[in-house]
């Protein structure tokens, strides 16, 4: 039988590569603020994207 895809299989996904130290500082940001990883780096970079003014906001896409 087929496994029914999870709404996660269905969003795009995206390797990183961060500096020494970048991933337990997030890691602590997202449990500080009850959050997983995935959902901490989503916010601080919807926030950067924020701050910068961007006109091309696809949150509404």
């Amino acid at each position: 039988m087929a496994q029914q895809k999870q709404p996660s299989d269905l969003l795009e996904k995206f390797v990183v590569r961060m500096p020494d130290g970048m991933r337990d500082r997030i890691a602590e940001a997202a449990q500080k603020e009850m959050r997983t990883m995935n959902g901490q780096i989503n916010f601080m970079l919807q926030k950067a994207l924020d701050a910068r003014g961007d006109e091309h906001d696809n949150r509404n896409t």
